[in-house]
């Protein structure tokens, strides 16, 4: 671990180091470790910016689309007054909340359900 100043955490201080014993750091002199330092932070980045895109791709259309969809297919039922419109918008804040942020350990369960119908 890096030497962290106040509000670093985690990946801010983390680093990969190799010890090189003799004769291989002739040639991987510290100069070099340093690119590799660079090499490695940019590869850390990179992963957590995928990681972010699949998370966001995830709650768009696993959680989002699924939740407007029952939203959608309640409307076009017509059933219901004002009320119930208002308590199936609710019901699609809510379930999108708590899956987004991943709050019930259920989480998954209807989107794995939403799949078997489209396949």
């Amino acid at each position: 671990m890096l030497e962290y100043s106040h509000g670093e955490i985690g990946w801010d201080v983390f680093t990969l180091e190799y010890k090189i014993d003799a004769p291989v750091d002739t040639i991987i002199d510290p100069k070099s470790m340093e690119s590799y330092l660079k090499i490695f932070s940019w590869i850390v980045l990179a992963e957590m910016i995928h990681f972010v895109r699949e998370l966001q791709a995830f709650c768009q259309l696993e959680v989002i689309e699924c939740s407007w969809k029952e939203l959608m297919d309640f409307i076009k039922k017509k059933e219901g007054d004002l009320d119930a419109l208002i308590q199936a918008h609710q019901n699609y804040l809510e379930r999108t909340v708590r899956k987004v942020l991943l709050i019930s350990p259920k989480a998954g369960k209807e989107v794995s359900m939403f799949r078997k119908q489209r396949t």
